[in-house]
């Protein structure tokens, strides 16, 4: 993400940048914006996460190991890792087939290959949760209540109740990466909710 940033920047065409992310890419988003702090490009004005595992830990626990998403997970990630079969140790490639839950493509591939002691390391380490206190630019955290693999730590209530940063909002309904609502557009209202959001921000 930093270095699409960057390209970005280069160009010097934009004046106006807003990062929004979905799910995983909503907790990227948020961590990136945490962990650079004060020295944000001037150029991005907002940030959102929507239906956001910002504590993954947490979210993993409340997925369940043998869950539905979680199998439905381990079979993308292994559907994934198959096309670039050429990229991976053969001895490695043939230990997946014993891989029986998400956690361990995350314990015994995912986090060593990235420098992590184990699967929670890893979970722990990436969470956005870790890095919200330093966000220097409006955000808007879009989870539903009824969202079936988010922990209730991926919504820090506390927190956005004392900033004047970090904007939460927790709607009833919306599942995950939802937010349905019928209309004539096509835009579903966390759409419209994330583009009413980031317009207050915007420097025309």
């Amino acid at each position: 993400l930093s270095e699409i940033v960057e390209h970005v920047l280069k160009s010097n065409k934009y004046k106006n940048i807003v990062l929004v992310g979905w799910s995983k890419g909503g907790n990227i988003t948020l961590k990136y914006a945490g962990e650079i702090g004060n020295q944000i490009p001037s150029e991005i004005k907002a940030v959102v996460g929507a239906s956001m595992p910002t504590d993954i830990y947490g979210s993993v626990q409340a997925m369940g190991k043998a869950s539905f998403y979680a199998n439905r997970f381990k079979k993308k990630t292994f559907t994934f890792l198959k096309g670039r079969k050429h990229l991976i140790d053969p001895e490695k490639f043939a230990e997946f087939s014993r891989y029986k839950i998400l956690d361990d493509f995350t314990d015994w591939y995912i986090a060593p290959l990235h420098g992590f002691k184990d699967a929670k390391d890893y979970y722990i380490k990436c969470s956005a949760i870790h890095h919200l206190e330093n966000i220097k630019v409006p955000t808007l955290i879009l989870n539903a209540l009824d969202d079936p693999i988010l922990s209730m730590t991926c919504s820090p209530f506390q927190m956005a109740s004392k900033s004047e940063i970090i904007h939460l909002e927790t709607p009833n309904h919306g599942g995950h990466c939802s937010f349905y609502s019928p209309n004539s557009n096509g835009i579903h209202w966390g759409d419209k909710r994330i583009l009413e959001f980031v317009c207050q921000y915007i420097v025309k």
